[in-house]
């Protein structure tokens, strides 16, 4: 439980951008597993980095909807990337 509630504030928290961002969820999920795996820079450049853009990015989550969800990110990322991928393991890809 406690597990839950934490989570659930990184993403109210975490999501500022967000809210400027029109979310249309790809599926929506009550409950999911995270798995969190903090990178150096190039091996998150390698995991995150889109193959058809070239478009780096500061974190990713790979998600499905059923299965855990990993979220990848640099060192000591701010609550904000936290959140924003946090929604993802919950609503999928939404803003893509």
């Amino acid at each position: 439980m406690r597990y839950l509630l934490i989570l659930c504030s990184l993403v109210i928290a975490g999501c500022g951008d967000t809210f400027n961002t029109p979310i249309k969820p790809e599926y929506r999920r009550d409950t999911v597993a995270i798995t969190w795996v903090e990178l150096e820079p190039d091996a998150l450049a390698a995991k995150c980095t889109n193959p058809e853009t070239g478009k780096k990015v500061l974190a990713c989550a790979y998600v499905t909807s059923t299965g855990p969800c990993i979220i990848y990110t640099h060192k000591n990322p701010v609550t904000e990337t936290m959140g924003h991928e946090a929604l993802h393991c919950f609503l999928g890809r939404w803003h893509s």
